[in-house]
């Protein structure tokens, strides 16, 4: 019965593999599956899915705040920032 269901798994990441996933992510959903972590293999990507929509707002966020900055005038050029900064800690005197 075991090795029934041990082909049946194969069989399963297989499809998984072929249709959804790159190969090379195959041994991480059968790993996180295999150790009772997540139940089917869907509750795996669907919590992948939640990371990647999670991630996705966090750049739109940062962009929006980018964007408003930049067309606020509020902002300086890195290099002018990291000078100032390498020169307060260069300085012996400095109050840093």
């Amino acid at each position: 019965m075991r090795a029934g269901l041990r082909a049946a798994r194969v069989a399963r990441t297989f499809v998984v593999c072929r249709n959804l996933l790159d190969c090379r992510s195959a041994p991480l959903l059968n790993a996180l599956v295999g150790t009772g972590r997540y139940g089917p293999e869907s509750e795996v990507v669907e919590a992948a899915l939640r990371l990647l929509s999670s991630r996705e707002a966090r750049t739109a966020r940062l962009r929006q705040s980018w964007r408003e900055g930049v067309e606020g005038g509020n902002y300086q050029p890195a290099e002018i920032v990291f000078g100032e900064v390498e020169e307060r800690y260069r300085t012996p005197d400095s109050d840093a």
